[in-house]
C-alpha cells in the first residue's frame, strides 16, 4: 500500500525536489495548492498526509494550516522555510500535528512521514474485531462497514476515513464507556501520552457532522474523567 502525500504551500519547489523519490519508499507524492487540498478533502478524495511548506511570515500562511485543519483530520506535517520557536506554538494552535525544523534531509523528512503513518494508522480489523456484522444500527444512526456508509435519519453523512473508523469503534461498543486511552491506542497504535488531543478533536468533528452537540448530546456522550459513549437502542 502507498500512502498519498499532498505537498502544498507557497515555498515548496526546493522541497518537492527532495521528496519526489519517496514514491519508491511507500508514498505517493503529489503537489497542489491549498485550495486544491481543501477541495480534495471535500470530495472525500483526501490524501493520507498533508505537508505544508510556507514562509509563515504572514497571517495568510497560518490560515492555510487553519483552513486545511477545519476540513482534514489526518496528519498535517508543517515544514517552515525559516523556523522560529515562536512559530511552533502558533502552528500547533492552527492544527499542525508535526513540525520539522532544522536541517532538512531526505532521511529526516521520510522518518517524520513514517512516524505519522505509525501514529495515525488505523487497523480496520482491530477497530471492529468484536462485532460480527458489517452493519450496525444504533438509534437514528446506521453504519455500513462494507461500503463505509453512514446515515442519520436516512440521510447520508460524509465522513473521512478516520472519522468513520472512530464511529465504528464506538458503535461496536455501543452504550459502553470507551476510555480516551483505548480510543487513542486503537486510532494511533501507540499508548496515550496524556497530552495529545487528537481524539478530542476527532470527536468534536464527528459530533458536528452527526448534528450532535456537547451540551445536549443525542449520540456521543462525554463521560467525565473516563471517555466517550455512543448511546442508543441497538437493532439486531
Amino acid at each position: 500500500m502507498k500512502y498519498r502525500v499532498l505537498l502544498t504551500g507557497n515555498g515548496n519547489n526546493d522541497l518537492w525536489q527532495k521528496i519526489t523519490g519517496f514514491n519508491n519508499a511507500g508514498f505517493e507524492i503529489v503537489k497542489g495548492t491549498a485550495a486544491a487540498a481543501s477541495d480534495a478533502v471535500a470530495r472525500n478524495n483526501s490524501p493520507e498526509i498533508i505537508i505544508i511548506n510556507c514562509e509563515f511570515n504572514s497571517d495568510d500562511d497560518y490560515n492555510i494550516c487553519r483552513q486545511i485543519r477545519e476540513r482534514f483530520d489526518g496528519p498535517i506535517l508543517v515544514i517552515p522555510k525559516n523556523y522560529t520557536p515562536e512559530m511552533e506554538l502558533r502552528l500547533i494552535e492552527c492544527g499542525a500535528d508535526d513540525i520539522l525544523n532544522g536541517l532538512l534531509t531526505e532521511e529526516s523528512i521520510l522518518a517524520h512521514l513514517n512516524m505519522l503513518v505509525r501514529r495515525f494508522r488505523i487497523d480496520a480489523d482491530r477497530i471492529g474485531h468484536n462485532h460480527r456484522n458489517n452493519l450496525i444500527k444504533i438509534g437514528r444512526i446506521e453504519i455500513d462497514r462494507t461500503i463505509r456508509n453512514v446515515s442519520v435519519d436516512g440521510l447520508e453523512i460524509q465522513l473521512t476515513t478516520a472519522e468513520f473508523d472512530l464511529l465504528w469503534f464506538l458503535a461496536s461498543r455501543a452504550n459502553r464507556t470507551v476510555s480516551r486511552d483505548d480510543l487513542y491506542r486503537a486510532l494511533t497504535g501507540i499508548e496515550y501520552n496524556g497530552l495529545d488531543r487528537c481524539v478530542d478533536l476527532r470527536i468534536c468533528r464527528l459530533r458536528k457532522k452527526l448534528g450532535d452537540s456537547v451540551k445536549k448530546p443525542r449520540f456521543i456522550k462525554s463521560i467525565r474523567s473516563e471517555g466517550y459513549l455512543l448511546a442508543g437502542n441497538i437493532e439486531q
